[in-house]
């Protein structure tokens, strides 16, 4: 979660966590 959250920050393409914050 924590790790997805700033992959997904940055790219996007890695986490459904992250990437739902950086609206992928």
């Amino acid at each position: 979660p924590q790790r997805a959250s700033e992959a997904g920050k940055k790219g996007g393409q890695n986490s459904h966590s992250g990437g739902r914050k950086s609206g992928n």
